[in-house]
């Protein structure tokens, strides 16, 4: 990876774009702000599953628990200093509110688990509707990470990456647990 390159297009994308887009992408980037979206996605579930929704929370826990501890572990490893806690970045960045994170950033946990819980809900509920959201909010997600100073974009698309990885792998598991004696269901299974 050309992390010149990778300098550049973030600090090409890290511009102060005003108060109002402030306020927006740290609100984006709160944990919180995501709770009525993964209710609705929940609700959905519940809807097409009723009775087997149990073994959709289990694995839904489990994926967010891996996706999240195994990018805090990559951090751990690379040791990918943070936009921000780059002192050659110092007067170039733009931060806002002097929020920064952690002292590493390789890759974003923000955009890993956003995308796995996009590509397993894509997979398990199968609403093309849903998924043109749920992409735009993982790339909102993803860039006000960038925008806040505390991700390059390299950082961001391997987070996508590893996300979608595991949205996959936790979805085709979940589909074959729900085939299982289930004719209407084994034609939908991911082999």
């Amino acid at each position: 990876m050309n992390f010149k390159a990778d300098t550049e297009l973030f600090l090409f994308l890290n511009k102060d774009l005003g108060t109002f887009a402030d306020q927006f992408f740290l609100l984006i980037s709160s944990r919180w702000i995501a709770i009525p979206l993964y209710a609705l996605l929940a609700w959905l579930m519940y809807r097409k599953y009723s009775k087997k929704i149990w073994i959709i929370l289990i694995t839904v826990a489990l994926l967010i628990l891996v996706s999240d501890q195994v990018s805090v572990a990559f951090k751990n490893m690379v040791l990918r200093p943070r936009p921000c806690h780059e002192a050659s970045l110092d007067h170039l960045i733009h931060l806002v509110n002097g929020y920064c994170g952690g002292p590493f950033g390789f890759y974003s946990s923000h955009a890993t688990n956003t995308m796995a819980i996009t590509v397993f809900s894509i997979i398990v509920l199968r609403i093309p509707a849903l998924t043109w959201v749920l992409l735009s909010w993982v790339f909102v997600v993803g860039y006000s990470r960038i925008y806040l100073g505390v991700h390059y974009p390299f950082d961001v698309i391997c987070g996508w990456i590893a996300g979608s990885l595991f949205g996959f792998i936790a979805a085709s598991i979940v589909n074959k647990i729900l085939a299982i004696n289930n004719p209407e269901l084994k034609s939908a299974a991911i082999d």
